[in-house]
């Protein structure tokens, strides 16, 4: 036996400025074919975005990891929802699934999560996997000041 298994094919999925995620069959270097869009969000510190499920630690409620409904995080303002065309068929992901993305912000502290859903017939949406990556700049308070 194989790993991965020869069946397996590595797809790689690009983001839409206008909220579309469209795969392409094999991984390219870069896109040759079509223009990067944008796409933007307001972000208010007074209201942030909770986090739903996915690799949560928590010891006094375990119960709130893992797979979770995401419908409310869903019709927020300040987050970005990119999805694919139906799927014609079941589809299995193994492996470790990768985001690139390009970033500008008008703060130099910012938190980026990123998160694979399955969108359920029905139209209710579960998270598979997730990832966080947050920037964090000293302050210009905090630095050495050597003139």
């Amino acid at each position: 036996s194989t790993w991965p298994p020869q069946e397996a094919q590595e797809v790689l999925m690009v983001l839409g400025g206008d909220g579309t995620l469209d795969g392409l069959s094999k991984p390219a270097a870069g896109l040759t074919n079509g223009t990067l869009q944008s796409s933007f969000l307001t972000y208010d510190p007074r209201n942030p975005t909770p986090s739903v499920g996915g690799s949560s630690f928590n010891l006094l409620f375990p119960s709130l990891a893992g797979e979770k409904r995401q419908d409310s995080l869903e019709v927020r303002r300040d987050i970005l929802r990119f999805d694919s065309q139906t799927l014609a068929h079941d589809m299995t992901i193994i492996g470790r699934v990768h985001l690139r993305v390009a970033i500008r912000t008008s703060r130099p502290h910012f938190d980026l999560c990123a998160r694979l859903c399955d969108v359920h017939p029905s139209g209710r949406s579960y998270n598979v996997c997730d990832a966080v990556f947050r920037r964090h700049e000293p302050l210009e308070s905090s630095r050495s000041d050597q003139q």
